[in-house]
């Protein structure tokens, strides 16, 4: 028969080796900066409303006019855009329309992002929003596009 104290560390054991095994898969999600220009990227002078450029602070590709943060669950399948309001107000104040008192926001065609912004969010895989709504939260004087993948 096993002493108490011996069941106890036993038994700790077991679990902190479980909470070690489930943390193992556990993926954080991944934050970087970068620029963006809303608007169509059919269009030239990316009127209308969607994603027209994106890029990484690192990127050696055409940056969008305004700062952004992007974060990316995998586990989630989740992609977040958040700018700042002062962002969008000084930079393109046209744009406002489309997030001042909203709960959503509707982008007007699908997006691929560039490989540049896929790589520095360790996706696996090229990632595409397609065009339809999605979820705008405001906090904090900043806005969040909220991307269901």
């Amino acid at each position: 028969m096993q002493q108490p104290n011996t069941m106890k560390t036993t038994t700790f054991l077991t679990l902190a080796i479980s909470f070690l095994f489930v943390l193992s898969g556990f993926t954080a999600p991944i934050e970087g900066t970068g620029t963006i220009t809303f608007g169509k990227k059919s269009s030239t002078s990316c009127s209308g409303f969607g994603f027209c450029r994106m890029a990484t602070d690192q990127s050696t590709s055409p940056k969008g006019e305004m700062n952004c943060q992007f974060k990316y669950d995998a586990e989630q399948r989740t992609f977040v855009v958040a700018i700042a309001h002062t962002e969008i107000a000084q930079k393109n104040p046209g744009m406002l329309q489309f997030f001042q008192n909203k709960s959503n926001v509707v982008l007007e065609e699908d997006f691929v992002l560039p490989p540049d912004v896929t790589t520095m969010l360790k996706a696996n895989a090229e990632i595409t929003i397609k065009k339809g709504q999605y979820t705008l939260v405001e906090k904090n004087s900043t806005y969040e596009i909220v991307i269901s993948l």
